[in-house]
């Protein structure tokens, strides 16, 4: 055995005394093992003999003792070489033994005890350093027998021990299992009966301190060793670590991300090889600072720097394993919680527009969750487990769809081929899936939604703080009238609106199974087979621009439902199922829930946003003016006669509105819950009337906001709710700077405050005379407009 040396550095630390102590030990053993070894070769041979002799001298012929006269002195002589060397053999022997047997863990656990350990680590004291990394002690296994046993393995299998003894309760409730002992027994360093939390507490600190600290070495020789690391990563499977507070589940994240930060390669090997790794996470998804840090694990995967985490949890099924939390009867609301929390951290690291320096861009994850088969699961799950599931689902479709919206894509796919821009799995995901399937179950959603217009008797009633009863609409209904407002924002997409989506998709999709084909027959050295040409797809047309006017006529509706785009065909959907006057309805009959007032508002943003000319996005706009006309345009309309209504957002919404809110205020001295939602409704038909000719896309529209309450509405309403709305808060008024700025003048403030760009309609005499208009007087207003009321 070669000797461990070390170089000291002078301190008179009590670190550098224990590590002097042990050097002498070491050496003195080392001294004695090296003289065992040169006496066990001048002693014997290995078959026992005499060293220096051959056979036939080692063996005494009697009879030449006999002739010889010196034969007694010669015998004498053998007699006194064998018994002094027997001698100082045993007496090595034995000082080799005692040496180990001093060279104990002794010295490592007094370093551990010391409190200026990690300040030394700090300082990169080399010997500490050497004695920590290279360093070991002798434990007896049986007499006469030692086992060398090195201070990484010892501090690793002393961490793991002392977090046997400890729960989430920082309790020892059960006996210790001796049956599945570590691979170094030091249990019988522990009572425990005693429950010492606290020093069970301190040596995993200690320890895990030091395997943390900033050294190279150190650092090295524990990721580098795949022995050492698994015995780590086993700590997410133990059987304490229950929540986020364990003890097992602090010190796995505190090893674990010193291990990613400062060794991520060689760290990223290690976890390339695990066959557990998903099931690992998946085993404790209920946590999310677990969570947290898969999710930097997979961050490490970039587009212009792969590391191949990606693929190995693609191959490992991540995505449908996830999708299986999303059952109500095997699994609680948190475990499905914390499943759409990890997928929607997936989904927000993997936008098609970098956030932050942990995007890696689309993916072969998310391609896969956005795959028709995965949105199926999903669509059934909704519509027949509703609850839990379904909300928690629709949470993760909504930012698949925000987190893929390839209008803001640097690469148009409608413009460019595959010669520049190769197909690749980290192409732009395609949502056309997601909105065909839903489309195609749609109506099953519009039921869940509507079923609260059926005034069902045993549902719950509550009462608000006012006194009034009324019939909650739910969390349920509320989510899946979310996913409508996204799919809304969704069928706007322009890759949506073309005809050839479908067909750039099925191509791409096509070169890039191709490429992964290739890939795996290079692998396993298969032999290629004939050339997968690729199917000539017919290239369509593009969708026709020519439209006559006015939009909305018999002939733009044929050609736009003969062969629809993936954003026309939802658009066809939601208008042949008329949903849209139905949600108004609810919006009037709960004036408090303000959730459902702001996604109603969504809802109609994101139509008066889209296009008007060679979209169906106009017959949308058009069934919210005159409703009675639109089921002329539906050609298989699933709506009976009597459920037929001539809805007109003017009259049958706002209007309706204002009158309640009059009503009311008259009571209550207050304004309903919704009409902050009403206004700003009332401003996008504002907003869209001056923004198009709306003769243009059709004379009904045209005749509604050419109506004198929509005016007298608009002009007077509307133009004094903005005016009192821009009214200084505590008094004052505004003034013009003399560049058309106007800022509030307010008295002991500098007029520098609060400059306000005069880019509205408004005059600064406007506002100048809106400082005494209140809400009273526009509760005058509304009444003496709508009302009749003088």
């Amino acid at each position: 055995m070669s000797f461990w040396t070390f170089g000291f550095n002078g301190s008179d630390s009590s670190i550098t005394k224990i590590l002097h102590e042990y050097m002498d030990l070491l050496y003195d053993l080392h001294c004695d093992e090296e003289r065992e070894d040169s006496e066990e070769g001048v002693n014997s041979d290995n078959n026992g003999n005499m060293p220096g002799l051959d056979e036939s001298e080692n063996v005494i012929d009697h009879r030449e003792l006999s002739r010889s006269s010196s034969t007694q002195s010669t015998i004498a002589s053998l007699m006194l070489f064998n018994n002094r060397h027997t001698m100082d053999n045993f007496s090595t022997m034995h000082s080799v033994r005692m040496s180990k047997s001093r060279l104990n863990d002794e010295f490592i656990t007094r370093i551990v005890n010391e409190s200026d350990l990690l300040g030394e680590l700090s300082r990169q004291n080399k010997v500490l350093i050497d004695f920590l990394c290279f360093g070991y002690f002798y434990t007896e296994i049986s007499p006469d027998q030692y086992l060398q046993v090195s201070h990484i393995d010892y501090l690793i299998d002393r961490l793991l021990t002392c977090l046997d003894y400890l729960d989430d309760d920082h309790i020892y409730n059960q006996p210790r299992d001796f049956s599945e002992e570590r691979p170094i027994d030091i249990a019988g360093r522990f009572d425990p009966e005693s429950g010492d939390y606290t020093e069970y507490m301190r040596e995993v600190t200690a320890i895990s301190d030091i395997f943390t600290s900033d050294n190279w070495i150190l650092n090295d020789l524990l990721v580098s060793d795949k022995t050492f690391l698994n015995r780590i990563w086993s700590l997410i499977q133990h059987k304490n670590l229950k929540c986020e507070k364990s003890p097992q589940l602090s010190i796995f994240l505190k090893l674990n991300r010193t291990f990613l930060l400062l060794r991520r390669n060689s760290y990223l090997n290690f976890i390339r090889g695990l066959d557990t790794f998903v099931d690992d996470f998946l085993n404790h998804i209920d946590l999310p600072i677990l969570t947290d840090f898969f999710i930097k694990i997979i961050a490490t995967d970039k587009p212009d720097n792969p590391t191949g985490i990606l693929e190995l949890l693609y191959e490992q099924d991540i995505i449908p394993k996830c999708i299986r939390f999303f059952d109500n009867e095997k699994y609680s609301d948190n475990i499905q919680l914390s499943t759409s929390e990890f997928l929607r951290s997936l989904l927000e690291i993997s936008s098609n527009v970098p956030v932050d320096e942990l995007a890696i861009g689309p993916n072969i994850l998310i391609r896969q969750l956005a795959s028709p088969e995965i949105i199926e699961q999903l669509i059934s799950t909704m519509i027949n487990q509703r609850g839990s599931a379904l909300c928690h689902i629709v949470s993760v479709v909504i930012d698949l769809i925000r987190k893929n919206n390839s209008d803001y894509c640097a690469i148009n796919l409608l413009l460019v081929d595959a010669h520049e821009f190769p197909p690749s799995t980290r192409d732009p995901i395609f949502l056309g899936h997601l909105l065909k399937k839903v489309t195609e179950a749609f109506s099953k959603f519009c039921d869940i939604i509507l079923e609260i217009l059926n005034d069902d008797k045993d549902s719950i009633t509550l009462y608000n703080q006012l006194g009034h009863s009324f019939k909650p609409i739910g969390m349920i209904r509320i989510k899946i009238t979310e996913l409508l407002a996204e799919l809304i924002h969704c069928s706007n997409i322009m890759f949506l609106n073309s005809r050839q989506c479908e067909t750039i998709e099925l191509e791409r999709d096509a070169a890039r199974n191709k490429i992964t084909q290739e890939l795996n027959e290079a692998i396993f050295m298969t032999d290629t087979p004939d050339s997968e040409k690729l199917d000539e797809y017919n290239k369509i047309q593009e969708l026709d621009e020519t439209f006559h006017i006015p939009y909305i006529n018999s002939m733009q509706n044929v050609k736009l439902r003969k062969d629809p785009t993936l954003g026309d065909m939802f658009k066809i959907k939601l208008f042949d199922l008329q949903i849209l006057p139905k949600l108004f309805s609810i919006f009037l009959r709960h004036p408090w829930n303000n959730i459902w007032h702001t996604v109603i508002f969504d809802i109609v943003q994101q139509i008066f946003n889209g296009r008007m000319d060679s979209s169906y996005n106009s017959f949308l706009v058009y069934s919210l003016f005159y409703g009675g006309g639109s089921y002329q345009y539906m050609t298989d309309t699933i709506l009976k006669e009597e459920e037929r209504k001539n809805f007109n957002i003017i009259d049958d919404f706002i209007l309706q509105a204002y009158k309640s809110t009059y009503k009311f205020y008259d009571k209550h001295n207050t304004n309903l819950g919704y009409m902050g939602h009403v206004i700003l409704i009332s401003e996008e038909i504002l907003k869209f009337s001056a923004m198009y000719k709306v003769e243009l896309i059709s004379p009904d529209i045209e005749q509604v906001l050419s109506a004198d309450k929509w005016h007298e509405l608009a002009q007077e309403i509307l133009h004094n709710t903005r005016l009192m709305s821009s009214q200084i808060l505590g008094g004052g008024s505004y003034v013009d700077d003399g560049n058309g700025n106007l800022i509030p003048q307010f008295s002991n403030l500098s007029l520098n405050q609060g400059i306000v760009q005069s880019n509205s309609d408004e005059s600064i005499n406007d506002l100048s005379n809106a400082k005494t208009l209140t809400e009273l007087d526009l509760h005058n207003m509304i009444g003496r407009l709508f009302l009749d009321i003088p």
